[in-house]
């Protein structure tokens, strides 16, 4: 029966590793963990998982431990934990547990799964090639403080080495104990598991043992120990219905000495100070707390501004190490600083794409109540969201023009955009600010889950609101399959809106109490040339009327320097003879691009100067006795 429970525990963990890895995973901080050496110095190993391909096949993980030696600076790989999948085979190993002799980093011995035609379970040391294999996977090991010869494993039973892990012997010792810690202070003490999942604790190494804790454990082997220097507290971190728990014993994890100290629907991370009994650290989501009593009260100690992954207390310091899914942390009790991070997902700049010629077209459904009659109203509209060009703003810096349309007032009105790739901030500029950059955060894109934010998207002009991000789920119209953000908040009413992967902004819904509630659903679209849905206009009724400019605008041409050709847009609120020219520096006009009626609307027209020499040139559109002129360069 226990073999069976462990082989169940190993499909069960391998079809949640490939579930996890049914789409493509950038690669992200997934564990952190720490120690110090003899002489003081930190060490740092944190897992690294990414994964490419789809489920069932073909695909491949990554989740590999690296080292990062703080106080030589170097930062190398470890140990490797991986697979791939495909019609005909599955190869898969785990790294479920390692351990080190004296704390010297470069002595280690480790254990876990190996996977391929069927499941096992192994242990090796650093200087093995081989190891030792047996059952169906390695799920726990630990090395005897007070003799390192001394090492106990559970490969779906507990194995013993007296000589360091050279040979193994199958200890005796009860069926259904399933070792999980051994102590930290007495090597014939150790914890385990029963099959319901109550605490278990063995004085003579799983011969015979008591129940301790009739609280259940959910995943008995993903359970973590932690040991007091007072000998006699210890700490645990399990699972319940689908709930996290830090339960405490204030007597060496003896019956009735347990009690839970926090509970949480979020993973949990715990690191105690060696150098101080009841000094205890927790993460829950992006905050971290601190307590001074084993766990009897929490105190908020630092928050960041995305959720950890791992914690690691350094003894005899005030540092702490943190991990988020792209930065690694130092903090201290008046610092925070990023010591490691890794690129931000390339693919989170798509649910955002902002290049030139992208549009989408836009349906808006108004609801409201006449007040007189108390009937309701119904009034439906279009509009259309434009990238006409790029220009470099007073600040320096360069965004992405929009022909754009405000939720609340419902008039057209351009707006500058720019994404920060380093960060995944989406930033708009405006001249109205009080501030050197002139910017406000629009999106964040790298934002997880039950983050909040202030953004000025539905309501551009005014004081940004607070969105929270609300929901993952999908976006499946026109055949596609898109991950989807959904984000929602309050200012004037209720707001929402979504960012669909690869399309950008897909709904928005608006509510003004007591005026009306808009429901604005995204009909069609133009990304990097392709089209999605509905992108006619003139079919439309009472589309064109709402996307007339309101006044003359000449874009900055694009690109620009530029070899041979770019494109120069302008608009024109009016019906008339509109003319674009090109000019040298001498004042000579060298082309004709448009001297022709035209409709009041928006255009666009290409220049090909393959003929001209390089230098400054200027264009200048002409309409009525509206002029207005902007330089270029033509660089060969």
């Amino acid at each position: 029966m226990k073999k069976f429970g462990l082989l169940f525990v190993v499909v069960l963990s391998l079809t949640f590793s490939i579930q996890i890895s049914a789409q493509n995973v950038s690669p992200q901080f997934s564990e952190l963990k720490g120690m110090e050496d003899t002489q003081g110095n930190t060490h740092l190993f944190y897992r690294i998982f990414s994964s490419l391909g789809a489920y069932p096949y073909p695909h491949s993980s990554n989740n590999s431990i690296y080292h990062f030696d703080l106080e030589a600076n170097t930062d190398t790989f470890f140990l490797y934990e991986g697979g791939s999948s495909d019609i005909l085979f599955n190869s898969w190993k785990t790294v479920d547990d390692y351990s080190f002799w004296n704390n010297d980093p470069s002595k280690y011995i480790y254990c876990g799964s190996e996977i391929g035609i069927d499941g096992i379970g192994y242990i090796k040391r650093y200087d093995q090639g081989n190891g030792f294999y047996y059952g169906f996977g390695g799920f726990n090991i630990d090395i005897s403080r007070q003799n390192d010869s001394l090492i106990f494993v559970n490969l779906g039973q507990i194995f013993i080495s007296t000589d360091g892990g050279i040979t193994w012997d199958e200890a005796l010792q009860q069926s259904d104990f399933n070792f999980i810690s051994l102590s930290a202070f007495n090597d014939n003490v150790m914890y385990g598991y029963n099959p319901p999942g109550k605490l278990l604790k063995s004085i003579d190494r799983g011969i015979n043992y008591s129940v301790v804790d009739t609280f259940k454990s959910d995943d008995s082997y993903s359970t973590k120990f932690y040991y007091d220097i007072d000998e006699t507290h210890l700490y645990r971190i399990n699972r319940h219905f689908l709930q996290h728990y830090l339960s405490a014993s204030d007597n060496q994890g003896d019956p009735f000495s347990w009690s839970n100290k926090y509970l949480s629907n979020n993973p949990i991370f715990f690191s105690n100070d060696e150098s101080q009994s009841g000094a205890i650290y927790l993460a829950d989501g992006n905050k971290i707390f601190y307590s001074s009593n084993y766990g009897n009260t929490f105190n908020l100690y630092k928050e960041l501004d995305k959720k950890i992954i791992g914690i690691y207390k350094k003894p005899n310091s005030d540092k702490l190490y943190a991990a988020t899914k792209y930065k690694l942390y130092e903090i201290s009790n008046n610092s925070i600083a990023v010591i490691k991070t890794l690129p931000i997902p390339t693919e989170v700049l798509d649910f955002y794409p902002l290049h030139v010629g992208n549009k989408w077209i836009y349906e808006r459904l108004d609801y409201s109540i006449d007040w007189i009659t108390g009937t309701p109203i119904i009034d439906t509209s279009y509009f259309q969201r434009k990238v006409i060009g790029l220009e470099v703003k007073p600040n320096g810096k360069k965004y992405y023009k929009i022909n754009d349309y405000d939720f609340y007032n419902k008039v057209t009105l351009e707006n500058f955009e720019r994404i920060d790739s380093s960060t995944g901030i989406v930033y708009r500029f405006d001249a109205t600010l009080d501030s050197t950059n002139f910017e406000c955060i629009i999106d964040d894109l790298m934002l997880e889950q039950g983050n909040l934010f202030n953004t000025s998207r539905l309501y551009p002009g005014y004081n940004p609101i607070g969105m929270i991000f609300e929901n993952e789920d999908y976006f499946n119209d026109w055949s596609l399959y898109r991950k989807r953000n959904g984000f929602s908040g309050g200012a004037f009413g209720a707001e929402y809106y979504s960012l669909t992967q690869g399309i950008g902004l897909d709904s928005v819904f608006v509510s003004l109490i007591d005026a009306f509630d808009a429901y604005i659903d995204l009909k069609g679209c133009v990304i990097d040339g392709t089209v999605y849905g509905d992108t006619t206009l003139t079919d439309i009724d009472g589309c064109i009327e709402l996307l007339l400019p309101t006044h003359f605008v000449l874009e900055q041409n694009y690109p620009n320097p530029f070899n041979p050709s770019t494109k120069i847009n302008w608009q024109s609120p009016v019906a008339g003879i509109q003319s674009i020219r090109v000019y040298d520096v001498l004042g000579n006009e060298v082309a004709t691009l448009v001297n022709e009626f035209r409709n009041a609307g928006i255009y666009e027209v290409d220049f090909d100067a393959s003929k001209l020499s390089s230098g400054v040139y200027f264009y200048q559109l002409k309409s009525g006795e509206f002029i207005q002129t902007k330089k270029m360069i033509l660089i060969k």
